[in-house]
């Protein structure tokens, strides 16, 4: 077989989710093409749906060694980089991708996202800025272009960019749940329902989505639909930190503090780093009246993130 053989294997593979079966075609490429810069590439994403960025780093390592003028690269070693908690790696890496590519919108969002980590939002504001100043002629510019608007508090904007998004792709149903959470921070609660049935029509398994209309009916007081459109989206990601997290705010809101507790504390055996279920944890004992508890909570968010102060 010849290396384009390999890869369009590779790639099949990869759209089955079989990453380990792809990544064993983009080895077989490599063999036949050693100098296959997009290969190493994708070998470095497939590692990193596997979950072992620090195989995928090397790999786009790889890449960029080949072919250092390859922007895509750059911009994912700087997206490991901010996922291993090396943030001015990331920032160097995603900056090395759009001097290559001035107009690679994702890797300007990317870095934006990072200063926001880093504390720095002037810069983040400036990455932001550059993204909306920049020509969207396909579906997922327009896109980026609506997270930037967002970002930069112009709502109305950031929907004309969802809405061109669409548009181009009616299927696109992140860009209808991006819609749905815009016209939710307007307080238009009825287009945000439709925006985000219209991403559950397409995509009836998303789980991003369930837990975005659930947290639309949160808003409206309608407790028992979040709570159903939340446990529907557990039932598919069940490791969803933020889901969790969600659930237990809904059980705050209505009083049942065990149950709530209990849904912050499942987030925080996943991932005992997530701030914001320390501190809505802490401010649920405080509500209870077990303020040792709650102390030792917002201790645990401030050693996370020493800028905090209890909330």
């Amino acid at each position: 077989m010849s290396e384009p053989d390999y890869n369009a294997r590779g790639n099949e593979y990869w759209e089955q989710g079989e990453y380990q079966k792809a990544i064993t075609e983009y080895r077989k490429a490599l063999k036949v093409e050693p100098k296959d810069y997009s290969a190493w590439s994708n070998i470095g994403i497939a590692y990193y749906m596997l979950g072992e960025l620090k195989t995928a780093l090397k790999s786009f390592k790889k890449a960029v060694d080949i072919n250092p003028r390859f922007a895509k690269a750059w911009q994912m070693m700087g997206l490991m980089y901010g996922k291993l908690g090396k943030f001015k790696e990331a920032i160097k890496n995603h900056q090395k991708a759009v001097e290559i590519a001035p107009d690679y919108t994702y890797a300007w969002v990317v870095m934006a996202d990072v200063y926001i980590i880093l504390e720095e939002p002037d810069k983040a504001m400036n990455c932001y800025k550059k993204v909306v100043n920049i020509q969207a002629t396909d579906a997922l510019t327009w896109t980026h272009r609506g997270t930037a608007y967002n970002q930069l508090g112009k709502f109305k904007k950031a929907i004309d960019c969802y809405k061109a998004a669409v548009e181009l792709d009616p299927e696109y149903a992140s860009a209808w749940l991006n819609t749905a959470i815009i016209y939710s921070k307007m307080g238009d609660f009825n287009s945000a329902l439709n925006a985000a049935q219209k991403a559950l029509d397409i995509s009836p398994e998303y789980a991003e989505a369930l837990t975005g209309k659930g947290l639309i009916y949160k808003e409206l007081g309608e407790h028992k639909n979040a709570l159903d459109y939340l446990y529907r989206a557990l039932k598919i990601d069940p490791e969803d930190v933020d889901t969790w997290n969600n659930l237990g705010a809904v059980y705050n809101d209505l009083s049942e503090f065990k149950k709530a507790i209990g849904c912050y504390k499942k987030a925080l055996e996943i991932d005992s780093e997530y701030i914001d279920a320390w501190i809505d944890l802490g401010q649920t004992y405080d509500k209870l009246g077990y303020t040792e508890k709650a102390d030792e909570c917002y201790k645990k968010a401030i050693k996370i993130n020493p800028n905090l102060v209890k909330k």
